[in-house]
């Protein structure tokens, strides 16, 4: 985390974007010494310096992790309404919050079209395209251009 702070710290200067993504809100607290929640120091920095942050349904938002995020009530309550994402429906909500203008309301489309990656990812069932998630991935390489590291 804090190799990912000093590049959030440091990315405007290379004029680039920097998208950070965790499954769990939580994934940016600690908890001190006398069992106090906060944002750890590192998370802190890359939430100060990003200006704009997209949440998906949360399991688990409410106003009291929404204040610790800097969430209003309203925004914590809508975050934890938000629709999530199924094959049927073809779409998840989200909420997009851009720094001095506010938050919008949107929804990401998840058709194979649209959004190939996603699709993709959607799709694995490790019981039906066996243990090797990379090789499962590398088999939609043309559709996705996943970029290997």
């Amino acid at each position: 985390m804090k190799s990912l702070s000093q590049k959030y710290r440091h990315h405007r200067h290379w004029d680039l974007s920097i998208g950070a993504g965790t499954q769990s809100h939580k994934d940016f607290f600690g908890t001190d010494g006398e069992g106090n929640v906060h944002l750890t120091d590192n998370a802190e920095v890359m939430l100060e310096l990003s200006s704009m942050e997209t949440y998906q349904y949360v399991e688990g938002m409410n106003q009291q992790w929404g204040k610790r995020l800097g969430l209003s009530k309203d925004e914590a309550e809508l975050i934890d309404n938000l629709q999530k994402g199924n094959l049927a429906d073809g779409f998840s909500e989200v909420l997009l919050r851009v720094d001095d203008e506010g938050c919008y309301p949107g929804r990401v489309r998840m058709d194979h079209d649209q959004n190939p990656r996603e699709a993709v990812a959607l799709m694995y069932d490790p019981s039906e395209h066996g243990e090797d998630y990379e090789a499962y991935l590398k088999q939609y390489d043309d559709a996705c251009e996943w970029r290997w590291s």
